[in-house]
């Protein structure tokens, strides 16, 4: 991606989407690519939309009064996407830090997702694997996906 102005991500033979290389990684036109460009990948959180307009993730509320309507949402978010905050509603363990100069990467384990998930620490804070940490959005980091998958456009909603 480093090398080129203008890439075309392709899946079983399908033109997925073309773009700058941040127009793909900031934003993905569906899952696949969210999943596919970038390291880390993001990670997915299957989330429900309360009646009230929260976005809620393993019944706490990580986003309040939303656009959307009342259902299911995915929610997409970097490595980066994420800060600290001993209120914030994401629990989870760290499960391995790496060290790399300026800024850490860690791996967790959220409650409630299967898989690990890759976050970037404050460099002021001393971890320690094991350490439970709490953490919140960054609501501009987020990319919102619907129920089959493809990006939901938050500027028109």
């Amino acid at each position: 991606m480093s090398i080129s102005d203008k890439v075309v991500c392709m899946s079983k033979g399908s033109v997925q989407q073309i773009g700058s290389p941040m127009e793909l990684y900031l934003k993905p036109k569906n899952l696949f690519i969210a999943k596919f460009i970038g390291m880390p990948e993001m990670t997915i959180f299957n989330c429900n939309v309360n009646s009230k307009k929260d976005i809620l993730f393993n019944y706490n509320v990580i986003f309040k009064k939303s656009k959307f309507n009342e259902g299911p949402i995915k929610v997409g978010i970097r490595a980066e996407g994420y800060l600290e905050d001993k209120k914030g509603p994401i629990i989870c363990e760290i499960k391995n830090l790496e060290y790399l100069g300026r800024e850490t990467l860690a791996s967790v384990k959220i409650s409630g997702l299967k898989s690990f998930t890759k976050v970037f620490l404050n460099t002021n804070a001393r971890h320690v694997i094991g350490d439970i940490i709490k953490l919140s959005i960054i609501k501009e980091r987020v990319s919102f996906f619907n129920k089959n998958g493809e990006l939901i456009d938050v500027s028109k909603k």
